[in-house]
């Protein structure tokens, strides 16, 4: 699909869910999964095009791989998952938004486990800092489950922001020898940058919308519903963002697409939640442990990575 044609399709598909999201539509469960529908090719379409941005973006002011896909490409694939989180919490939904950023991380980290080996051997060796982090936090994480109170919560919410705090300075400060990718035929486009974040904003709002129609309906609770429904479909751009850094991209952006996400989502945005909002952390023990795990063997995975020569980064 051109240019053109993906911002047409994404003018339509905005203006489609600003009206069901506006329009105080009386829904029904055949309107709640032909909306869900909506808003996932919104959100698909919108981040393939954020993505195209804002790794033309990264490289026009001289970015290397690994930050183009920490510090860029990561923040577009999960601003769809900022919108749901920060308009769940204004909602009063604080299950919601914790559902959706588990959720989203055990999903798409359960995935680029899965499929990593089977598509090349990543340069892991280089994201052992970001490995640690992912782990730490999962650590974290635990506590306030086991405990379950609010004062805890709040804390391990100030502790992981500590740990994002410390994660950037120490990247900046030694951010490693990779050079910046050749770059030729990028345009970064405002117009296409505006109009896929509007898309990304209305279409998030509707999936928090038909979440909660869906908590109603269904009778589940908000933990369940955020992991179920924004969960899966807000990990369609990290998922599509994956496999688009793969095919086009080196292997460098790719790791930090996946890491990157991982870290934004279960330090910064998860620790801001817990620490404005009532995050019950207990009641998602069971995928708290299921991050832990996922997070041990990518842990593991990047100690015993090897060093791997220049030429083999290139995808």
């Amino acid at each position: 699909m051109n240019s053109r044609l993906k911002s047409i399709s994404i003018l339509i598909l905005f203006f489609i869910c600003a009206y069901l999201d506006y329009a105080n539509y009386q829904f029904s469960i055949q309107v709640i999964s032909v909306g869900i529908i909506i808003s996932a090719i919104a959100l698909y379409l919108s981040s393939e095009q954020f993505l195209d941005n804002s790794r033309a973006l990264g490289y026009r002011y001289g970015l290397r791989g690994k930050h183009v896909g920490f510090y860029l490409v990561s923040v577009a694939a999960i601003v769809d998952e900022i919108f749901v989180v920060s308009i769940a919490l204004s909602r009063g939904y604080g299950e919601i938004a914790f559902g959706t950023i588990q959720g989203s991380n055990v999903i798409s980290l359960a995935l680029f486990l899965l499929f990593l080996p089977l598509m090349y051997a990543a340069p892991l060796r280089k994201n052992r800092r970001d490995s640690a982090v992912i782990f730490v936090s999962a650590i974290l994480l635990i506590a306030a489950a086991v405990k379950g109170t609010f004062l805890l919560a709040t804390a391990v919410g100030a502790a992981l922001i500590a740990l994002f705090a410390i994660y950037i300075v120490l990247d900046l400060r030694f951010p490693g020898s990779e050079k910046q990718e050749s770059v030729e035929d990028e345009k970064f486009s405002i117009p296409s940058m505006v109009i896929a974040v509007g898309a990304l904003f209305v279409a998030s709002d509707l999936l928090v919308i038909l979440t909660g129609e869906t908590v109603d309906h269904l009778g589940l609770s908000g933990f369940a519903a955020g992991f179920i429904f924004p969960g899966i479909v807000g990990t369609l751009p990290e998922l599509v963002m994956f496999v688009l850094s793969h095919r086009r991209y080196n292997q460098e952006a790719t790791v930090g697409v996946v890491t990157g996400t991982t870290i934004y989502k279960g330090t910064l945005l998860l620790g801001l939640a817990m620490i404005i909002s009532d995050v019950n952390v207990s009641a998602g023990t069971d995928s708290v442990l299921a991050l832990t795990v996922l997070a041990s063997v990518l842990l593991g995975y990047s100690l015993l990575a090897r060093e791997r020569k220049v030429g083999s980064l290139r995808s």
